[in-house]
C-alpha cells in the first residue's frame, strides 16, 4: 500500500481520481475537513474518503471497514442526532452516489474462485460425511465455508460481497460450492444431509429430495404473502381515521415492560416515566441505563385522546413523519413486516436447514 501526495476534498475529486487508468484502490490520499478531522491531514483510501464526504459534516470521521451492520448503526445515529431533512439528504446522497460508484468500480470475481481448492476438498471428506448428524451439519459447513473464503483472500469479489453483508452468508456459499445439507419437507421431516453442492450437480435421488424442500418453500410463499396482505388491508380500513392529534393526553397509566437489548433498539423516540426524576423522559440511543430493567412506557394502548393518538403516547416518530395519518402507516408496516419477517426469511433460509438438538428441560426453563 502506498501513499499519494494528492489531496482529495470533494466527491468530484474522488471520481476524477477513480477515472484515471493508473489508479490503485489501496492507495491512500490526503484528506482534511474542518469538523471531521479538525483541519488535520489524514491519509485514507479513496473509498473511505468518498463515504465520509456523503455523511453530514458534523458526523465523526469513519476510518474503518463499513459493513451492513456498521452502516445501519451510522444511519440510526444520523436519524436520531440530526434533523429529519439532514437524515433524508444523507440517505438520498448515499443511494445516488452508490449507483454512480458501482458503475465506476463494480465488484466482480474471478471464475477461478469457483474452483474448489484440493485442500478444501480434503477437509470436506473429513468433516462433511455420512456420520455427521443433521443438527451438526450447518455448523461444520459454516466453518468450512469460512475457511474457503479466507483462502480466496480479501481481494476476492465473492469474499468482499459476503463480508460486507450486502448479499449472502458464508453458509450460502458453502451450499453452492460444497454441500447442500439436510432438507426439510412440507411436513417437517428432515432428510439425511446431502453431501454434494449445486456446483457438483445432484444424483437423481438427491434431486427429488431437494424437490421436497422446494415444494415447502413455494407453499410458504403462498400462505406467507396472502395472510399479511389481507391483515394489512383490514388494519388500514379499521384505522383509516386514526391520526396524530394533540401534544399530550396526560394519561397516568403506563405499559410496564422489561427492556431487553433487542427491544431497546425499537424504543428510540418513545417516552417513559423516569422514577428518578418523576418526569417523562425520551428514550434515545444513549439511554442504555434502562436495558435489562423494567420501565413504565407511555403507550397508545392507554392513550386518552378521543380523536386519535397523542404525540407523547405515539413517540417522537410523530415529528419525523410526513403525514399525520398513522392508521394508514400501521397497515403498510404490517404488510412489510409480515412478508419480510416471515415469508421472505423462510424462503431464503430454505438454502440450508438450521437444526439443533432439543434439550427439553433446558429449553423450557429458557422460555
Amino acid at each position: 500500500m502506498k501513499n499519494n501526495s494528492s489531496a482529495v476534498h470533494t466527491l468530484e475529486d474522488v471520481y476524477e481520481e477513480l477515472e484515471k487508468d493508473t489508479v490503485e484502490l489501496n492507495t491512500k490520499y490526503s484528506y482534511s475537513n474542518p469538523k471531521k478531522t479538525k483541519n488535520k491531514v489524514v491519509n485514507m483510501k479513496l473509498g473511505r474518503i468518498w463515504f465520509n464526504l456523503l455523511l453530514p459534516d458534523k458526523y465523526p470521521l469513519i476510518n474503518e471497514k463499513v459493513d451492513k451492520k456498521l452502516l445501519s448503526k451510522i444511519l440510526n445515529e444520523i436519524y436520531n442526532k440530526y434533523e429529519l431533512e439532514e437524515a433524508v439528504k444523507t440517505v438520498n446522497s448515499l443511494n445516488e452516489n452508490a449507483f454512480r460508484m458501482t458503475s465506476i468500480c463494480p465488484v466482480s470475481f474471478n471464475i477461478d474462485d469457483l474452483i474448489v481448492p484440493q485442500e478444501i476438498k480434503d477437509q470436506k471428506k473429513k468433516t462433511l460425511n455420512k456420520n455427521v448428524k443433521p443438527e451438526e451439519f450447518t455448523e461444520k459447513l459454516n466453518s468450512l465455508s469460512n475457511e474457503y473464503l479466507d483462502m480466496l483472500g480479501d481481494e476476492s469479489g465473492i469474499k468482499q460481497l459476503i463480508d460486507s453483508g450486502a448479499k449472502g452468508k458464508p453458509t450460502d456459499f458453502g451450499v453452492l460450492m460444497l454441500a447442500k445439507g439436510p432438507v426439510v419437507d412440507i411436513e417437517g421431516n428432515v432428510s439425511k444431509p446431502i453431501l454434494t453442492g449445486q456446483n457438483d450437480g445432484y444424483s437423481g435421488e438427491e434431486y427429488y429430495t431437494l424437490a421436497k424442500g422446494s415444494r415447502r418453500s413455494l407453499y410458504i410463499r403462498g400462505i406467507g404473502t396472502a395472510g399479511p396482505g389481507e391483515l394489512s388491508r383490514d388494519v388500514t380500513y379499521a384505522n383509516a381515521n386514526t391520526e396524530i392529534s394533540k401534544d399530550d393526553c396526560n394519561v397516568k397509566r403506563y405499559l410496564e415492560i422489561t427492556v431487553t437489548p433487542s427491544i431497546f433498539k425499537t424504543l428510540h423516540g418513545r417516552y417513559f416515566m423516569n422514577d428518578k426524576t418523576a418526569k417523562l423522559t425520551e428514550i434515545t440511543y444513549k439511554s442504555t441505563d434502562i436495558v435489562n430493567k423494567k420501565i413504565k412506557l407511555r403507550s397508545p394502548l392507554y392513550c386518552r385522546d378521543k380523536k386519535g393518538i397523542c404525540k407523547i403516547c405515539y413517540g417522537n416518530l410523530a415529528k419525523k413523519l410526513d403525514t399525520k395519518h398513522i392508521g394508514f402507516l400501521a397497515g403498510q408496516v404490517i404488510n412489510k413486516a409480515g412478508i419480510e419477517g416471515y415469508s421472505m426469511i423462510v424462503r431464503h433460509q430454505s438454502l440450508q436447514s438450521n437444526l439443533k438438538e432439543a434439550n427439553f428441560p433446558k429449553d423450557l426453563v429458557h422460555v
